[in-house]
């Protein structure tokens, strides 16, 4: 599930906790499991296999003794609720809405992310509006995140996000969810003067804020 975004993800629990908590030695850190699940076809379309290969990896881990389980994948976090989980579980999805403000949001992620919905309709729920990519932007989103796992974070790449996100703003959008933990391997808040939600670093926040308040294991 993303190899190169689960890499970030742990830079950044260890960023937050030496930034927050001022951790220096090996001993001041939490212990942490990471399992690299290769994942079926997920970014396009979802093979039936995905739901049996996240329902193993998730035995896995509690298996292992971890106290509770996070994922940086928004796609494979459309699919957790068909999962059985006998440790507390930190969605990315839930921690972001989280965050969202009032106003219209701008949602980019993969197909299986964009199709199930889950955004979208938690956003409605919450009262709040969204904007969807168009096909032709979808496809073009698809192109560029499967560049990204390829390792070929691409300039041309990152011209066409932005240029996205600047048309979101054109249809009212006062920030943009980054659905997808690749894209802020490609594109950081610093790149748009619209709001960025990043689910990477969201999710990383979290994370540092449960193993600490818990003293958990993750």
């Amino acid at each position: 599930m993303g190899p190169e975004a689960t890499a970030e993800f742990y830079k950044r629990i260890i960023s937050i906790f030496q930034r927050e908590y001022g951790c220096a030695n090996d001993f001041d850190y939490p212990e942490i499991f990471i399992y690299n699940l290769p994942l079926p076809e997920i970014v396009r379309t979802t093979d039936p296999k995905v739901i049996n290969s996240l329902q193993k990896g998730v035995d896995k881990l509690t298996a292992v003794g971890a106290e509770f389980i996070v994922s940086p994948c928004n796609s494979a976090g459309t699919l957790f609720s068909s999962l059985d989980f006998r440790l507390p579980f930190l969605s990315i999805v839930d921690e972001t809405l989280e965050e969202i403000g009032s106003g219209k949001t701008g949602i980019l992620g993969t197909r299986q992310t964009i199709n199930s919905g889950v955004y979208q309709k938690k956003l409605s729920n919450l009262g709040k509006t969204s904007e969807l990519p168009t096909a032709k932007q979808q496809e073009k989103i698809t192109k560029i995140i499967l560049n990204i796992l390829a390792g070929k974070k691409l300039e041309s790449d990152k011209k066409s996000i932005l240029k996205i996100i600047s048309q979101f703003r054109g249809k009212g959008c006062d920030a943009v969810i980054l659905g997808c933990t690749e894209l802020p391997l490609l594109i950081s808040q610093k790149d748009s003067d619209l709001k960025l939600y990043d689910t990477l670093q969201i999710l990383a926040e979290a994370t540092v804020e449960y193993s600490v308040k818990g003293d958990s294991d993750v």
